[in-house]
């Protein structure tokens, strides 16, 4: 083998691992990104609670925006009862008791399955009352959509550069 077929060998190598490690590093940080984004999300619409309660057991309010997620909202008594909810949400709590105890103290966040589907929940303690707590959810099918199109993406990309 000739002294430039492998330098063109080892270059290739090295190029393929040095792009490999940046994209992992990309995905990685616009996933943390994305994640960090619907958790903020999340936390806006759990401000709201006080509307799933004032309103009965079902909110007046749309629970999603033009373009965004659809947002599960619930709120749950110290008992474990479902006190109220957006339309689109189950009259059973949608974390276990384990999760809804410990967000009584403080925020839990939690990514679940829910059939072939992730979710993103977060569930906290709803403000003056006492070992109430609001349950947020919403989808992760367009987060998954993202990372799976960036990462196609770039798996081609960085093939036909190498």
């Amino acid at each position: 083998m000739s002294i430039r077929l492998r330098l063109a060998l080892l270059f290739a190598i090295a190029s393929a691992l040095i792009l490999s490690l940046g994209a992992w590093l990309f995905v990685s940080v616009l996933s943390s990104s994305l994640l960090s984004s619907v958790d903020s999300q999340l936390a806006a619409q759990a401000s709201h609670a006080s509307n799933y309660l004032s309103a009965g057991s079902q909110s007046p309010t749309s629970t999603s925006s033009a373009n965004g997620p659809e947002y599960v909202v619930q709120v749950v008594d110290a008992s474990g009862k479902v006190r109220g909810s957006s339309a689109e949400a189950p009259t059973v709590p949608i974390i276990s008791a384990d999760q809804m105890d410990r967000a009584k103290t403080h925020p839990v966040l939690i990514t679940k399955t829910s059939g072939h589907e992730y979710e993103r929940v977060l569930a906290q303690p709803l403000p003056g009352q006492g070992g109430w707590i609001v349950i947020v959810g919403a989808s992760l099918e367009s987060y998954d959509a993202t990372v799976n199109r960036v990462t196609t993406e770039l798996v081609i990309g960085c093939s036909l550069f190498v």
